[in-house]
């Protein structure tokens, strides 16, 4: 199996198979739409799903759990990360693939690093979906500079989720940030916020 699709809607354990189909030298899908519909159109893509769940008939499934196995045999692990293939936003036309390899992803985290400093004690918050390249890059820059993660909790609750968690630092696309600003309940003070990152606009 070259090339695995991984999907899974709990973000801790899609960064846990992220990192294990990278660590194999796969080239991993990243669908933002696992109906089966649309996964129909990839299935001739992908011999392999790594993910919570069966997703495809006739394909390898390797599953994704929150619960330890006693599993003995060995992950296998490749001389060389393998890569993603994600899918453009279709803002402005339909949805491109794009193949990103894992120095895509390190250079232009430290380029981030340069503009916008990220610390060991400093979180991020996951406020982009995993599948768009907006949430990579929030978890590149944060194994870059060894920082926190923070995983949201509160389905599109902004607000919440950055009083709660006390981030440091935040990616939104203009709609996020506009719908943050006009919450009723945001009070700026509240928050330990030292970098918002807006981008994604067409």
């Amino acid at each position: 199996a070259k090339r695995w699709l991984l999907a899974c809607d709990s973000s801790d354990l899609f960064a846990v198979g992220l990192c294990a189909g990278l660590l194999a030298g796969k080239q991993l899908i990243l669908p933002a739409n696992t109906q089966s519909g649309s996964l129909s159109l990839l299935t001739h893509e992908f011999d392999g799903v790594i993910s919570d769940m069966p997703l495809c008939e006739g394909k390898a499934f390797f599953p994704l759990k929150k619960e330890l196995a006693n599993n003995t045999l060995p992950w296998p692990q490749s001389e060389q990360l393998g890569s993603l293939l994600l899918f453009t936003s279709g803002s402005s036309g339909p949805p491109k693939a794009v193949v990103h390899c894992w120095r895509n992803h390190y250079y232009s985290a430290q380029g981030s690093q340069a503009m916008i400093p990220l610390k060991p004690q400093d979180q991020w918050l996951l406020s982009l979906p995993l599948y768009h390249i907006g949430g990579q890059a929030i978890v590149w820059r944060c194994l870059l500079a060894g920082a926190q993660i923070v995983v949201a909790q509160n389905k599109g609750q902004l607000f919440a989720d950055l009083n709660s968690n006390q981030a440091s630092h935040v990616s939104l696309v203009p709609t996020q940030l506009y719908r943050l600003l006009t919450e009723q309940k945001f009070w700026a003070h509240c928050l330990q916020l030292q970098h918002i990152l807006v981008g994604g606009a067409a």
